[in-house]
């Protein structure tokens, strides 16, 4: 069994907000029938206008949903969104009294997917309780301003508490107002909440009697940095319970650092965060020096920045982990890599461009994200240094409910155009529960993936109940449902006809005996590499990390033997055959050797016959020792930095035959090569219309693996002359197929053509027309 079968990004699910989402409010669309259109009194629309249930002023219980609906200005299609909590009280919005809830600076666009008001000009989007927004606070005041190229307005929501038979209450010391007490369902999983009187006294209802998880946040900062000395769990809410008192506790131990640019440069004003299980988390801002101070207690503690504090002029750092000791100050620094570039494209759902869709992009340096503009057109921040790091996974993971989508980009350089996405609406697909098969408690993080063709994925994550819901174009899958520290399971020939099947996994936990860690170095200098790429693998199980600033990487695995990759951009990889692990945690250092760049390969990339241009189109450029990847831009032109050597190239776009060369010599001089690509067409029937060649599977693989190909007519479905090729990584064919009558799949046993058996590693497979007119080229890797 696998843990992972593809490169995918998880979702970026933070569970230690769940208990109070508000104060980090979750923006993602909602599976909700939409709510009835709010009439509001006739209004001119020289300026913005913004209501809440159709009023400027009003209030809700504590529970209730309520909906929000803007009026954007003349000649405006979006604006911004922003809720305050109204600190005093008074009613208005005071920027120097009141606070802004973090991550909720929120843009909207006029009939983009959230938008339930068809009407031009109006928005209207609903807050639901279940979904564990504002709605679920007592004694809470909110201003939500709206803000636009003509004007702003706000309006204020109160929320009275919930009154029922059904309460927990006590005090907090020190005695503070606004401080949030919630009570958290074991059973629905929804916390009531509410903020402490000036006193610092509490009383919080709940709907029904049930237990509850009785805990204490301080989202607002009022107390300073200190933290609540307890939490009450599995608490029996039957009636009115008291005494359960909370004590803010003056941390002992500080987590501290720096937040600078790429360049050294300090930034200040941003949010740094650190929180823990079940605790809502504490932050600081940095100084006009980028420095940050946050007092906590001992133990473990994810330590990350406010996204909105920096997109969208850098990348935002990716979290990290630390452990405190009692009476110690841990470092931890971030650098933001300053944005200087971007990544444009389209984004359709039914063929049509929406407003509204949030496209993520990342890499090694952090992440970025944009939201797609009225016409569907998005412009994702991005920083040329990530072009260094192998460019950007760009993806779009929060889809709308039941769709799917077709792209999942990989490897894409800053300055790329064209990368457009399409959202299909889907009405069936897999839906289900993944369980720890020891526990057969529902699982709280995994994903599930789908594929018909080992080529095109489609992913979604799960719910805290372990519940997950992935829409599906019609067809038959491979299903695999995976989490962090299980083994994956997998589900084949899954029939999907326009509803949703129904199928729970069962994940075995992986019990680590052991790990494998050390440093990364530069050869020669010595020095620490940061954000080197481990990756470990043997039969069963796989994992990767990369290393820190001091080139240090860290690897709990289950005992047995692996093999080593480690490589970074700009580095010869380094493999290591065979290490093993047997209950002990086994130091292995590495040394990088840096590549000089002495020559180049670039050139144009056009349409055969008409030569016209082609754009996106993927280049990889390759020997035994490196290999890069590249995008054609949109000239079709195409640049890579190469070390002295001799090459393979590879060039794919679908729609067209895939082109290949190989014995291209790069010796201290800049190469050009010019690439004519020929369309996948044909006017007669006799010819091949189409050939597919598939990934082979399993991959990688330790024995054997099977290589399938589809074929387009009936003529060529009897043709013999069809060959598969296997080439090694230096590009010399090891090992021929020929193709007989019907047969549509291969099994290659890792032998060459003298049946000795080849080295582990990296391997790509060819398929051949019988006129040579049509080639397609894949990859494989071979365990040992």
């Amino acid at each position: 069994m696998f843990k992972n079968s593809l490169e995918k990004e998880k979702l970026n699910k933070i569970k230690n907000y769940d208990f109070f989402k508000f104060f980090q409010y979750d923006k993602k669309g909602t599976n909700h029938n939409f709510q009835n259109i709010i009439k509001v009194p006739h209004i001119t629309r020289d300026e913005i206008s913004i209501f809440i249930n159709g009023e400027e002023n009003t209030s809700i219980t504590q529970g209730e949903d309520f909906i929000m609906t803007v009026y954007f200005s003349d000649e405006c299609n979006s604006a911004t969104v922003q809720i305050w909590v109204d600190m005093n009280g008074n009613g208005t919005l005071e920027e120097d009294e009141d606070f802004l809830i973090q991550d909720d600076d929120d843009e909207i666009i006029d009939n983009d997917i959230e938008d339930e008001n068809p009407e031009t000009g109006v928005y209207q989007k609903t807050f639901y309780a279940e979904d564990d927004g504002p709605n679920n606070v007592g004694n809470l005041g909110l201003l939500f301003s709206a803000t636009d190229e003509g004007g702003n307005d706000v309006a204020f929501l109160y929320i009275n508490a919930l009154v029922s038979d059904y309460s927990v209450s006590g005090h907090i010391t020190p005695e503070l107002p606004n401080i949030v007490v919630g009570a958290f369902s074991l059973e629905n999983e929804i916390t009531w909440m509410v903020m402490t009187d000036s006193e610092g006294n509490y009383q919080s209802f709940v709907n029904e009697a049930g237990y509850y998880m009785v805990m204490t946040f301080d989202p607002l900062g009022i107390t300073g940095g200190m933290y609540p000395d307890t939490t009450y769990t599995d608490v029996l809410i039957d009636g009115h319970l008291t005494g359960y008192d909370f004590h803010y506790l003056t941390p002992s131990s500080t987590i501290s650092g720096t937040v600078l640019d790429n360049y050294g440069n300090p930034i200040e004003g941003v949010e740094v965060r650190a929180d823990q299980e079940d605790m809502m988390g504490i932050f600081d801002t940095t100084d006009e020096n980028g420095n940050y101070t946050i007092g906590v207690s001992a133990g473990f503690w994810r330590v990350g920045i406010n996204e909105n504090d920096l997109i969208p002029d850098y990348l935002v750092p990716e979290n990290q982990y630390v452990f405190v000791e009692e009476d110690e100050n841990v470092v931890q620094n971030f650098v933001a890599y300053v944005v200087d570039a971007t990544i444009e494209g389209t984004v359709y759902l039914d063929e049509t461009p929406v407003a509204g869709i949030r496209i993520n992009g990342n890499n090694s340096l952090g992440y970025t994200e944009t939201i797609s503009e009225f016409n569907g057109s998005y412009i994702l921040p991005v920083s040329t240094f990530g072009d260094n790091e192998g460019g950007y996974s760009v993806n779009i993971w929060d889809l709308p409910p039941d769709t799917y989508v077709d792209e999942y980009y990989n490897g894409i350089v800053s300055g790329s155009t064209g990368i457009d996405f399409h959202i299909h609406s889907a009405s069936g697909g897999i839906e289900g529960y993944l369980f720890d098969a020891e526990s057969e408690e529902p699982l709280e993080d995994g994903w599930v993936s789908a594929t018909q063709d080992y080529q095109t994925w489609y992913n979604t994550g799960i719910e805290e109940d372990g519940y997950y819901h992935l829409a599906l174009p019609n067809g038959i899958y491979d299903v695999f449902a995976n989490a962090d520290d299980y083994y994956q399971e997998t589900a084949f020939g899954v029939e999907i006809q326009d509803e949703f099947v129904y199928y729970e996994f069962y994940l075995e936990p992986v019990t680590f005996d052991g790990a494998l860690w050390g440093y990364i170095y530069e050869q020669g200098t010595g020095n620490p590499i940061e954000n080197a790429n481990i990756w470990v693998s043997n039969e069963e199980y796989w994992d990767g990390t990369t290393s820190d600033e001091d080139g240090y990487y860290y690897i709990p695995l289950p005992n047995g033997t692996y093999w080593v990759d480690v490589n970074k951009q700009g580095y010869t990889m380094v493999h290591l055959d065979e290490i093993e692990i047997n209950n002990l945690e086994v130091q292995q250092n590495f040394y990088l050797t840096p590549i000089i760049y002495d020559g180049s390969l670039s050139g144009y990339v056009y349409e055969d016959s008409t030569e016209i241009p082609l754009e996106n189109v993927w280049i990889w450029v390759y020997n035994q020792v490196y290999w890069v990847g590249t995008f054609t831009d949109a000239t079709g032109y195409y640049y890579v930095d190469l070390p002295n050597g001799t090459y393979s190239l590879n060039a794919n776009k679908d729609g067209y035959e895939d082109f290949y060369s190989e014995n291209i010599e790069v010796y201290d001089e800049d190469v050009i090569l010019d690439i004519y690509m020929i369309p996948i067409v044909s006017s007669d029937e006799n010819e091949i219309k189409e050939l597919l060649l598939l990934q082979n599977f399993p991959n990688p693989f330790k024995n054997s693996t099977v290589i399938s190909f589809s074929v387009g007519n009936e003529q060529n479905r009897q043709n013999e002359q069809n060959t598969i090729s296997i080439y090694n990584i230096k590009g010399q064919k090891i090992r021929q197929f020929s193709i007989p009558n019907f047969q549509f799949s291969i099994v290659w046993d890792g032998t060459d053509n003298f049946g000795k058996k080849v080295s582990p590693g990296i391997y790509f497979y060819k398929l051949k027309d019988k006129n040579g007119r049509f080639t397609s080229t894949k990859k494989m890797i071979l365990m040992k």
